[in-house]
């Protein structure tokens, strides 16, 4: 053992303990994914027998645990509830592209026209 060099040495101990060996990836392997973690019998055919509600079933158990993942901790994650809701954006967002600003403007006048043709319940914010 003494007479390897030391990165055969290295790649031996590598080889013997994969799980020490920290890779540097972004992606984990614990990283949640839609589909459930089942190893394929026959990955040619796939399983006809899957009915599309445990896919559904699926991603309703897995959605809440998508934002209590680690990796996935620290990035935005769309369409969810957000718990930060300023009060002052709402009221900069309704003067800038609000109902009263749309009027005052002869661009804004041509906005509500047009939504307004359209059948827009809403014609501005």
């Amino acid at each position: 053992m003494f007479s390897l060099p030391r990165l055969a040495r290295a790649a031996t101990s590598a080889t013997k303990s994969p799980l020490g060996i920290r890779t540097f990836t972004f992606l984990s392997p614990l990283r949640p994914t839609v589909l459930p973690r089942t190893p394929l019998t026959n990955p040619v055919t796939p399983p006809s027998s899957a009915p599309q509600n445990a896919i559904e079933a699926a991603t309703e158990t897995l959605m809440p645990r998508i934002s209590e993942s680690p990796v996935l901790r620290t990035l935005q994650v769309r369409c969810g509830p957000r718990q930060n809701f300023n009060a002052i954006t709402h009221i900069i967002r309704k003067r800038r592209h609000g109902f009263l600003s749309r009027i005052r403007t002869r661009k804004g006048r041509n906005i509500l026209k047009r939504r307004q043709a359209k059948k827009r319940t809403n014609l501005s914010h």
